[in-house]
């Protein structure tokens, strides 16, 4: 009812499968750093988690694959195919599969069916794994699609997946179609996805032997004097791809705030110098959390107006992505760090340099530790806890998506709007605590509670 492919590639194992069955991908697939096993027909998972730790460890494929055929009373109506940390392969087909059912093996790859219209399925999945060019995946795909050609599963089509290791534990890409007319066309589908941000991100991920990744380059301080990064041909150069990921692994840096760029002039670590910074500070001791807060109404709105019009599809998808990480925050500071980053990028968005000084200068005079501190209690209030944030994010973020202006400025502000009555609805509570403590002659009166 099922057929798959486990095929190496320099430093890259992937293992792709069809079938007739729901969530074959999920069911099929084993795959470590150094191995793979593919367990079907009628699968025992115990064959993979098992055999992958065991070929993970070093043991060879036709041992492992011998000894589950001796302890497996089941034996007859499973199949499998393997490779070890070697790179050998080794295949059972039980004797009661159904038909037809066998597998092949080559130098770099073994292909295994059961239930199938012939053995030309299993034969031109090889063939044309053989001869298909480009990256991994597309190679896997289009095997995949040469066997369905040749007939694929007999019973027809409903599942696929696909896992790609580079040589780490955990997955480089990991696709899966669990229930679909077209199975092949949606992992198709999701690949050209993943091209378009995914890929690149991965650049950037740690490695068990290179903990950072691309960050490394900043903290051990392979930088020009001026913080400046290597050169996308470089970077490319030193992590084995090409300057488009490069480009894309340091598009997702940019947006968490690691790096940014300079027409012209190249990618910097850090932030680049703020000239609101002096300004900034003088007007943080002549102002108070409101004050802030009353000019924020009067400029994200239209920020957000501007947003809707200028923003494209990727950078709705981005500011999906930090609401996400909000969600994941297990802290205050998480929760404040990526709210931030998120009104930034739709600030940057708007594509308005004006609006953006402005923006940019509020921002700086909101860093204020003892103002982040009173957002964060504003925060925990029922009426403006986290759940009501993401709720009033999700609103706003939609409105920027369907390009609707006048939407997205009343997202804007009716978002704001909570966090302005949160804001001071806190700053009430602390003036009235002070106050009987004064009444008790506990305390001195704390002016600076006027001006917060």
């Amino acid at each position: 009812m099922t057929y798959s492919l486990i095929a190496r590639a320099g430093d890259e194992i992937g293992l792709i499968v069809a079938s007739k069955f729901f969530a074959c991908g999920a069911a099929v697939p084993f795959v470590g750093a150094r191995s793979a096993v593919a367990s079907q027909a009628f699968c025992n998972p115990v064959w993979g988690t098992e055999g992958r730790t065991r070929l993970e460890a070093g043991e060879a494929a036709q041992k492992v694959l011998a000894d589950f055929v001796a302890r497996d009373a089941g034996q007859s109506i499973r199949q499998a195919h393997l490779m070890d940390s070697h790179g050998r392969f080794a295949a059972h087909t039980g004797a009661d599969c159904v038909d037809w059912c066998g597998h092949l093996i080559r130098d770099d790859h073994s292909v295994a069916g059961n239930m199938l219209a012939g053995p030309d399925v299993i034969a031109e999945t090889s063939r044309a794994f053989m001869t298909a060019e480009g990256p991994l995946p597309e190679r896997l795909l289009a095997a995949m699609r040469a066997g369905e050609a040749a007939g694929g599963d007999k019973r027809g089509r409903q599942a696929a997946g696909m896992v790609i290791h580079r040589g780490e534990a955990h997955a480089w890409l990991d696709l899966r179609a669990d229930d679909d007319a077209d199975p092949l066309g949606e992992l198709e589908r999701l690949w050209d996805v993943a091209q378009e941000r995914y890929v690149g991100f991965t650049l950037g991920m740690a490695t068990a032997a290179n903990f950072s990744r691309m960050l490394d380059l900043i903290a051990a301080g392979e930088l020009g004097s001026d913080g400046r990064l290597p050169t996308e041909r470089a970077l490319a150069e030193r992590f084995g791809t090409s300057r488009r990921l490069v480009r894309l692994a340091l598009d997702a840096l940019e947006v968490e705030g690691l790096v940014w760029r300079k027409q012209g002039s190249g990618t910097f670590a850090g932030q680049p110098s703020d000239p609101t910074g002096d300004l900034a500070a003088r007007i943080a001791g002549e102002t108070d959390a409101l004050q802030v807060m009353e000019a924020r109404l009067c400029i994200e709105p239209e920020l957000a107006a501007l947003c809707a019009l200028r923003m494209t599809d990727a950078e709705v998808a981005r500011l999906r992505m930090l609401a996400h990480r909000q969600v994941e925050a297990t802290d205050p500071q998480g929760t404040e760090l990526w709210d931030g980053a998120l009104h930034r990028l739709i600030a940057h968005c708007a594509r308005n340099r004006p609006l953006l000084t402005a923006f940019a200068l509020l921002d700086r005079i909101r860093s204020n530790p003892d103002w982040v501190a009173l957002r964060a209690r504003a925060r925990a209030r029922s009426g403006a806890s986290l759940a009501v944030t993401l709720s009033e994010h999700e609103v706003l973020i939609n409105a920027i998506g369907a390009g609707d202006p006048a939407l997205a400025r009343q997202a804007m502000y009716d978002h704001l709007s909570t966090r302005f009555a949160a804001l001071r609805a806190e700053l009430d509570d602390d003036m009235l605590l002070s106050n009987a403590s004064v009444m008790d002659g506990k305390v001195a009166p704390d002016p600076s509670l006027a001006r917060r």
